[in-house]
């Protein structure tokens, strides 16, 4: 089972610890053929990039010479009912790949947004209604914008996964196998009842975790998922907004 390339990945410039050449090297001593930098929105409220950090970012994502092609993305945070995130299309565009996920603490959108989630899921109270406002505003997000993943859905954060499911498979759209927020068996099953694709990801925050998908790897056996319907098991996955092009 391979894996030929890590599409989630972290450095400084957001959470990460380790500097984007040392997770590019490890990219290349595990054998990948490509990985994207995708640090954390601009209305994260502890770990975000910074808007002038981007060129920087671009810069030394195209200093590295060798054999793994290198992407500069985004994991941009939903911010609200009405499906908005936090980064333009202007600024999407000028990027190799659109990440989105649901993260507890943004900027702008917690009291409204994220704290009737924190409050449903560690309480159980609406969790039900939380779930169908949920859903919609994802898949409103996913009908807005050109996103080529969405990261460690459902993870603090109720969803109809079929609903979710069939939103991404009809544009395109990849479900994540994160390495630390993993979907319940239930929901993959769910999924696989849907055409929706998964894609697996190490969401690594140090270059020694990149490149790491025992936790996918572990589940896609013991769930018998079939190949092809993991992006970037055995092939190169074709994203959905299309930025990034192949020789």
């Amino acid at each position: 089972m391979r894996f030929l390339g890590d599409y989630h990945t972290h450095s400084p410039f957001s959470h990460g610890k380790s500097p984007i050449s040392e997770s590019i090297l490890c990219a290349e001593k595990r054998g990948l053929k490509e990985i994207a930098v995708t640090d954390h929105g601009f209305s994260h409220s502890l770990y975000a990039v910074k808007r002038e950090d981007i060129p920087v970012m671009r810069a030394q994502t195209t200093q590295y010479v060798g054999d793994v092609k290198v992407f500069l993305g985004i994991e941009a945070n939903l911010m609200s009912y009405d499906g908005d995130i936090d980064i333009r299309l202007d600024e999407i565009n000028n990027l190799d790949l659109l990440i989105v996920g649901y993260h507890r603490f943004v900027s702008g959108g917690f009291l409204r947004f994220s704290l009737p989630n924190l409050l449903s899921v560690y309480t159980h109270i609406g969790k039900k209604k939380r779930a169908v406002r949920n859903t919609e505003a994802l898949v409103k997000a996913i009908e807005r914008y050109p996103i080529d993943i969405i990261s460690h859905p459902a993870a603090d954060f109720p969803v109809d996964i079929t609903e979710v499911a069939k939103a991404c498979a009809h544009f395109g759209t990849y479900l994540e196998l994160n390495r630390k927020r993993m979907l319940s068996d239930d929901d993959v099953m769910k999924v696989l009842d849907t055409e929706a694709m998964f894609i697996a990801s190490s969401d690594a925050h140090s270059a020694d975790k990149v490149g790491d998908f025992a936790v996918a790897e572990s589940l896609i056996r013991r769930l018998d998922i079939p190949y092809e319907r993991v992006a970037n098991l055995e092939k190169l996955p074709v994203f959905r907004g299309g930025r990034i092009r192949r020789a």
